[in-house]
This record gives structure tokens, C-alpha cells and sequence, in this order.
């Protein structure tokens, strides 16, 4: 949202940290025991190709494929510096970490 408010002329500047970003993805997926199975796989199918990921380019999210440019502005997935973390460690972590930012962005 920022870099869409930057290319619309708000003065504002979007960067990446040095030490990386972490991935903020648009998750899809097929619920189990879905009625319509055909339908679901898809959409699914169509968010992973090149046309949906071209489409959600021109949307302003960072395309996951490789062969999809970024929207103006915006790093490819594969210029990205990913932090990776222990998924486990972040989610025992969450609420105290959500606490510390409460007090740090008052």
C-alpha cells in the first residue's frame, strides 16, 4: 500500500531493511472436503500462473513467479532478502512480541 501511495504522489518512501523482509504471502489453498474440488483447484491453479500473478502485479503485490515483474517500485521475489525464522519460536513468541511493539509505537 505504501508504494501505490508513493506512484499516486504521496510523500512518502518505500525501502527494504538491509537485513531483509519478511514474507507477507496472499495465502490460497483448497479447504478439505470441499463441495467443489474442480473449481478450487482451479483458481488455485490460476493465482500461481503467470496470468494471475501478472494480474496481481498490476494489483501492487510482489508476484511470486520469477518470470512475472514486480510492480514499479517493488523488488521480485527473487531480489528479495527473505528473514527466515523458527515458525515455532515466532508463534510461542507472538504475544509478548505484539505487547513489546504496543510499547515501542505508543
Amino acid at each position: 500500500m505504501a508504494n501505490r501511495s508513493k506512484n499516486e504522489g504521496a510523500p512518502v518512501e518505500f525501502i527494504y531493511p538491509e537485513e531483509g523482509s519478511p514474507i507477507v504471502t496472499e495465502p490460497v489453498g483448497i479447504v478439505k472436503g470441499s463441495k467443489n474440488i474442480d473449481t478450487a483447484e482451479a483458481f488455485y491453479d490460476y493465482i500461481i500462473s503467470k496470468d494471475g500473478q501478472e494480474l496481481a502485479s498490476a494489483m501492487g503485490y510482489t508476484p511470486i513467479r520469477g518470470d512475472v515483474k514486480a510492480p514499479e517500485g517493488l523488488k521480485s521475489s527473487n531480489e528479495l532478502n527473505i528473514l527466515t525464522g523458527n515458525n515455532k519460536e515466532l508463534l510461542d513468541n507472538r504475544e509478548t512480541d505484539k505487547e513489546e511493539f504496543s510499547k515501542l509505537f505508543q
